[in-house]
């Protein structure tokens, strides 16, 4: 049965939320990843899915009947503009989401008891990603700072340091307190100018924190047994 000019346009109030959801979640989270038309497309339709879930919801539309019954409603502003703020909310939502690395959680998780582990990004962002106070050696010069940000996905490798110190080490290679010099507030290190990355300190997951602890504590459940025997 063909569609009428006012289904059509019902359907596209409804679809296309979820396409200005998904744009807007890959903004405010601020990831370069490049996805495929196919993900855009499959991710915009779950998320209209969603939010047409919470309209109907929220409207009282149980069954298909009513649904259609609604019809030329659906293109009242106020109804639109409903839509269009259940899908920001669920930007805003599904960006803070992907922020707290819930996600990463998860993995460390699935991989709590393994000495390797399998990842999708790269050995960059991996060593990165928990990374605190680092060492970049650029241009035959070493710098000591705290890692402000770094690239990610298809961007050009690049380092920002915070608090940036110049290393300059002894004849035996070590460092002394006359050895650290401070060059301002932020140094910002592009991709052809790095050489090595050292991480000197990481935060630790909540999974490895995990795994500490329980290590530990079989260490002591150990020693312990030994000592009554």
């Amino acid at each position: 049965m063909p569609f009428s000019a006012e289904e059509l346009i019902v359907a596209l109030i409804l679809i296309v939320p979820g396409f200005i959801s998904v744009n807007l979640v890959v903004h405010l989270f601020g990831t370069s990843q490049k996805f495929s038309e196919f993900e855009k497309s499959s991710w915009s339709l779950f998320f209209s899915f969603i939010i047409d879930s919470l309209f109907l919801w929220h409207r009282g539309l149980d069954t298909v009947e009513e649904i259609r019954g609604f019809g030329i409603l659906f293109i009242e502003v106020g109804n639109i503009t409903e839509l269009f703020l259940i899908s920001i909310a669920l930007s805003f939502l599904c960006a803070l989401f992907l922020r707290t690395g819930i996600i990463n959680l998860f993995h460390s998780t699935l991989w709590l008891f393994s000495e390797r582990k399998n990842y999708v990004q790269s050995p960059w962002e991996i060593s990165l990603g928990t990374a605190d106070w680092i060492i970049v050696t650029s241009d035959k010069i070493e710098y000591f700072g705290w890692l402000s940000a770094y690239s990610t996905h298809d961007q050009k490798r690049e380092i920002v340091l915070g608090k940036p110190m110049i290393i300059r080490r002894n004849e035996e290679g070590e460092v002394n307190e006359d050895g650290k010099i401070p060059c301002g507030e932020q140094l910002i290190i592009p991709e052809t100018r790095i050489d090595k990355v050292v991480v000197v300190s990481y935060r630790k997951t909540w999974g490895e924190r995990f795994k500490d602890r329980f290590t530990k504590r079989r260490m002591k459940d150990g020693d312990t047994k030994k000592v009554s025997k």
